[in-house]
């Protein structure tokens, strides 16, 4: 099982970079099973404060329960599984 943070970010006009902030977000546990990822997720409400650990916790604890939805995967290199749940999700928490 792998764990992947999504969170906020605020575009600072100065550096043109961007950062993210302390409230809201999403924790996602994952598996990748050849062309299916098995996912649980955890998700900050934009009042509350966002926490790797608690965040963590939620979504593997979820993921043990079978809280899980299977979602077809287009590609199959592991460092690209969190390319494209990060730009599947994120469109969601911002």
């Amino acid at each position: 099982m792998r764990i992947l943070h999504v969170r906020n970010h605020e575009f600072n006009g100065k550096t043109l970079r961007s950062s993210p902030t302390a409230k809201g977000g999403m924790t996602i546990a994952y598996e990748n099973n050849k062309h299916i990822v098995t996912i649980a997720t955890a998700v900050v409400s934009e009042k509350d404060c966002y926490c790797k650990k608690t965040g963590r916790e939620l979504a593997m604890q979820r993921f043990a329960d079978g809280m899980t939805v299977m979602l077809p995967l287009p590609i199959t290199s592991r460092r690209h599984v969190a390319r494209y749940l990060r730009a599947l999700f994120s469109r969601y928490i911002d």
